[in-house]
């Protein structure tokens, strides 16, 4: 009996302790450790050949297979290693792993044992790259999220039984784990308090504040802060026995990944080639990075919150127009960094004005007082000669007093923005005197854009990323990152654009670019750029930890609260998911036309039971969007759930008089949901089910693909369980979505209800070997359901924990 240890660094184990020579040979230790992981579902020879030889031909990659399978066979026993078809698989008979403990002692609820097995990332040390090197960073990204849920599980249990020194002995290994959470440093803190060793915790405290400043130059969670204020204050009473403090334990934090593909998401509802979450009611939502915090809606004025509105264009050009939203863009992002006050968000401002470049002051200041703006900036720009002349005001919402006339700041027409940083200084300034008279001198330093036709094609491009215009937005952003290779914030909306579009390895491409400029982005764009990366690697609890960071920088952006909330229901925690989400200002999306919020409170609450609350989030965005279909689906889910058939066939009957194909949603999409709620929570679905298929024989579907249509039609009839029909729809598109999990899928599981069971095999066999990149998890997910089909329950359930 052998063991394998690949948590911390690689070893092989006999009876007479550790092996040498040709069995711990680098490639047939990777083998060893690729067949370990995959654990009893196997690894196919071809995706281990692509893992292992990429670069060789096939023939010599398959020689050199079988040579490492000769060797460890002949060190380890002839039946170490098992094959069964083209699956290969460690035999846990003859060589134990340590891996394949841990998962399952995290399985059956041990998370002591979890604990005590995990020694470290896998691989530790482990020489690698190519699609090895992904794989390993994916792999140890994933067991390091176990381990961390093991140990902070193994803190509560400690907790509750008041044992806090053990507890603190836990929330230090996840300090190590998971050294940027601020939960895991205030959970520390709390056990050394508890366990009366308050200096410990302070210093613990100093410790985590010094590491977020180092690393993303920002002060800590105010978590944090608030319990150090509390711990400072001087103690009621004295501990009598003191605690020593927990050592560390010799693991090491796992390493980042090494690339850095990029994306936004999407909530898309037709079926397109390469779209990330094509045809799937349950996307990821439309989100748009912002840069400067939004108003809260309060109805007082705040002397501290700022309304910068578009400049007015006296030039006479209209095609001028867009440096007055440019201007007003870029000095909201000057008073923004100061931290002396709040900006509303320039896109709500934009989104609430009437006309470009032509808006009276009586109607901004208006604006402001109703978003409870205490200071206006606005200002107008004119031509003298070959220059541009950019003249801002100052002045006092509620009075309309003038506090600060600057400039004119004058720069050339070809090149206005050279003048930008003069002119955010100087308004910059203007504002900050009015809270600290010491800072009238204040300048704050920040790099502009190389250009200023770059930064013009950001705005326009920004804006459209907003309205969910993705094609147009790239055309435009591809142009500023074109002009400016080193513009890493259009770059950052480019990735965005991309991925809503479905063009992952676009987005990807994009992202790889940003790496040598992450040092330029604020630190909360460097959190986004974190979330991006580990979204398109399907790593779900590292993008929603990335996003959640991103929200504590910038606690008052409506986008990253938003991002943080649909984060935290992605990856399964649809509590937590609710609480972030409540914090998101309702009005101001509403003016960004895009019903996602409440399509991820609706869905939070669905998965939580609550379909009543479910029912009014579908009543308030009806109200909100009545052009849409999508307030509808959220209803009908609930309505699905509660078994109510008739008020379901109420809804689509309403249905038809809606624009059916308005955003890529149509109402026999909204059948299928419907149906699909009916029957996951045992209620019959026969009749909805039927009547969306009806709805795609008689509607014309003037506008979309035929592909789309094939393809929605055949969801339509697996769910009125017309089997051989839904086949035949499907079945065409297979020659060009050849990696489509979606089609792959569908036809997996009609191959099976029909009886073609060889053909399902070999469909599942092909999902196993789709690259998990930019999938989401979707192939395994697929998977799951097949074995569900076929009676497998716990294939089906370690599928789902895989996906």
């Amino acid at each position: 009996m052998f063991r394998l240890e690949i948590l911390g660094r690689a070893t092989i184990r006999g009876q007479d302790g550790p092996l040498t020579g040709q069995t711990v040979q680098r490639q047939r230790i990777a083998l060893l450790a690729v067949l370990a992981v995959a654990g009893e579902r196997g690894m196919s020879r071809d995706r281990i050949l692509g893992l292992l030889w990429p670069e060789s031909p096939e023939d010599r990659a398959r020689r050199s297979l079988s040579n490492a399978l000769y060797e460890l066979r002949r060190a380890l026993g002839d039946n170490a290693i098992l094959g069964s078809g083209d699956d290969l698989r460690l035999n846990p008979n003859d060589v134990a792993s340590d891996v394949a403990e841990f998962e399952a002692a995290i399985q059956n609820g041990e998370p002591g044992r979890a604990v005590q097995l995990y020694r470290g990332s896998l691989l530790d040390g482990f020489a690698a790259d190519g699609e090895l090197e992904r794989w390993i960073v994916q792999e140890r990204q994933r067991l390091n999220r176990e381990a961390c849920g093991a140990v902070e599980e193994s803190a509560r249990d400690a907790e509750e039984r008041r044992d806090y020194r053990a507890a603190a002995g836990h929330w230090h290994r996840l300090t190590e784990l998971d050294p940027f959470s601020s939960k895991a440093a205030v959970s520390l803190m709390k056990a050394l308090n508890a366990a009366g060793d308050r200096t410990a915790a302070l210093q613990h405290a100093r410790q985590h504040a010094a590491l977020i400043l180092a690393e993303f130059d920002s002060a800590p969670d105010p978590a944090v802060s608030e319990l150090v204020a509390e711990l400072s204050e001087p103690p009621a009473t004295t501990a009598d026995t003191p605690v020593a403090r927990p050592r560390p334990s010799g693991h090491t934090t796992p390493s980042a990944p090494s690339a850095a593909p990029a994306s936004s998401s999407s909530r898309k509802y037709a079926f397109s080639p390469g779209r990330l979450a094509a045809a799937g009611l349950f996307a990821v939502g439309v989100l748009v990075v912002g840069l400067v915090v939004l108003s809260t809606g309060r109805t007082g004025l705040d002397d501290d919150l700022v309304l910068v509105a578009p400049f007015a264009n006296e030039t006479g050009d209209p095609e001028l127009d867009a440096f007055g939203a440019v201007v007003s863009d870029w000095l909201a992002r000057g008073l923004q960094e100061t931290h002396m006050v709040r900006v509303i968000d320039p896109r709500a401002v934009r989104t609430r004005l009437p006309g470009s470049g032509s808006t009276d002051s009586a109607t901004v200041w208006s604006l402001a007082a109703r978003l409870g703006a205490g200071i206006v900036v606005s200002g107008s720009y004119q031509l003298r000669g070959d220059s541009v002349l950019i003249h801002p005001i100052v002045t006092e919402t509620g009075s309309s007093t003038l506090l600060a006339s600057v400039g004119p700041v004058s720069a050339p027409l070809s090149d206005p923005l050279a003048a930008a940083s003069r002119l955010q200084d100087e308004v910059t300034a203007a504002v900050a005197i009015r809270y600290s008279p010491e800072l009238v001198n204040f300048a704050h330093a920040i790099t502009p854009p190389a250009s200023y036709e770059a930064y013009r094609h950001y705005v326009v491009g920004s804006e459209l990323v907003g309205r969910g215009a993705y094609v147009e937005a790239i055309e435009q952003l591809e142009r500023a990152v074109t002009i400016d290779s080193t513009f890493a914030l259009a770059a950052v909306y480019l990735a965005t654009a991309y991925l809503n579009a479905g063009a992952t390895e676009e987005a990807d491409r994009v992202a790889q670019s940003l790496k040598e400029h992450r040092e330029r982005l604020l630190p909360a764009e460097r959190h986004l750029l974190d979330w991006l990366r580990a979204f398109v690697d399907g790593d779900l609890l590292n993008a929603a930890r990335a996003a959640r960071r991103a929200n504590e920088v910038a606690p008052h952006a409506p986008d990253f609260a938003h991002l943080a909330g649909l984060m935290a229901l992605l990856s399964g925690q649809a509590e937590e998911a609710l609480d972030i989400l409540a914090t998101v200002d309702r009005d101001y999306v509403t003016t960004l036309g895009d019903p996602g919020l409440w399509d991820d409170l609706s869905t939070a609450n669905h998965l939580l039971g609550r379909h009543d609350e479910e029912l009014d989030v579908a009543a308030d965005a009806g109200r909100r969007f009545p052009e849409l279909l999508e307030p509808l689906l959220f209803q009908v889910r609930a309505l699905g759930a509660l078994g109510r058939d008739d008020e379901i066939q109420r809804v689509l009957e309403h249905s038809l008089t809606i624009n059916s194909d308005a955003r890529g949603f149509t109402v026999g999409m909204l059948a299928r949901e419907a149906s699909r709620s009916l029957r996951a929570h045992s209620h019959d679905a026969t009749e909805i089910a039927q009547w969306g298929v009806d709805w795609y024989e008689t509607t014309a579907h003037e506008g979309m693909e035929e592909d789309d249509v094939s393809y929605l039609f055949g969801m339509a009839r697996y769910e009125a369980e017309q089997w051989t029909e839904a086949r035949d729809l499907f079945a065409p598109l297979l020659s060009t979505y050849r990696e489509h999990p979606g089609v792959l899928g569908h036809l997996a599981l009609v191959a099976h209800r029909v009886g073609e069971e060889v053909q399902s095999v070999r469909l599942a066999s092909r999902l196993s070997s789709l690259d998990p990149r930019y999938q989401s998890g979707a192939p395994a997910l697929w998977r799951a359901r097949l074995a569900a089909l076929r009676g497998d329950s716990t294939s089906a359930e370690r599928l789902i924990r895989q996906a």
